[in-house]
């Protein structure tokens, strides 16, 4: 219920109303003609009306805690000062600021002790062009932050909803995604804008997957194919060594022995022989490409 009033706030805050920024400059028009309370009564309304920016929320804040200041609103100072500096740390009053400008401006520095409004997205692809967003925020130490919008390039804006973290879920028509992400408080004013102006966020699209090599251009293949013709070469050198053997034995023993028998054997030797050299060759090829592929 308070997402979808705070849609409303959003949607309408700038229609029929003068504009915050606007409404700002009559302030401190008011303010140059030394009438303070009615400036800080603008400054007031244009807080409240809500739609202002991320820069000029923070403005709005300083100018109230200033001004609420001059009138003799220290609570009212302390807690819209502690506001800006939440907002935006490096804000400073002016070097002539009186004490009673200056003192609320401190206190609420000191209590504050350096706590800054961040805002983290962390955004990953879906299916079907949808993309996740998940929101960390830090230093929400004063709880202005009462909803959370992210708004992808030529889409409109979805809001996160809130359980354990912030989430959304919205769709990517353009690669890569362009997208900003925004919190805003309770009136619908901007408090930190995440991915704005020229440098807005990006969901990349994954690496892909890495493809392994196919079977023929890794080396275990031909590693085990030489193993193999290395036992065959081997296995064939055995029975040359055998053959040539019974070959010499054949050749001088001429009477227990035929001449074709003899010359059958001196065939199968020489058989053995350049079987047996193919394959050593085969198995110093396969090793060079083992070496090549592993």
């Amino acid at each position: 219920m308070r997402c979808l009033s705070l849609v409303a706030l959003i949607s309408t805050a700038a229609l029929g109303q003068v504009r915050p920024r606007e409404l700002l400059a009559q302030a401190r028009a008011k303010e140059a003609a030394l009438d303070y309370q009615g400036a800080l009564a603008v400054v007031r309304k244009a807080v409240t009306q809500g739609g202002a920016g991320a820069e000029l929320t923070w403005q709005l804040y300083a100018a109230q805690g200033e001004l609420a200041a001059v009138v003799g609103l220290t609570e009212e100072s302390t807690t819209a000062f502690s506001r800006a500096l939440n907002l935006h740390p490096t804000f400073e009053l002016p070097p002539d600021a009186s004490p009673r400008m200056s003192a609320p401006y401190k206190t609420a520095r000191n209590t504050l002790g350096g706590e800054r409004l961040t805002a983290v997205p962390s955004s990953k692809r879906l299916e079907q062009n949808r993309v996740e967003t998940q929101l960390r925020v830090g230093g929400d130490v004063l709880q202005l932050v009462a909803a959370a919008r992210v708004t992808p390039q030529g889409r409109e804006p979805v809001l996160f909803t809130r359980t354990d973290t912030w989430l959304a879920y919205w769709v990517c028509d353009v690669e890569p995604c362009a997208h900003t992400v925004s919190l805003y408080d309770a009136r619908g004013n901007v408090l930190l804008e995440v991915g704005g102006g020229n440098a807005p966020l990006l969901v990349l699209a994954p690496a892909p997957a890495a493809v392994g090599k196919p079977w023929f251009r890794m080396g275990w293949p031909y590693a085990v194919a030489g193993a193999v013709t290395a036992a065959t070469g081997t296995v064939l050198a055995i029975r040359c060594a055998q053959t040539d053997a019974a070959f010499r034995t054949a050749r001088d023993n001429p009477e227990s022995h035929s001449y074709p028998q003899v010359v059958g054997l001196d065939r199968e030797r020489w058989g053995y022989w350049g079987s047996a050299l193919a394959a050593f060759a085969v198995t110093a090829a396969l090793a060079t490409v083992t070496v090549i592929f592993w």
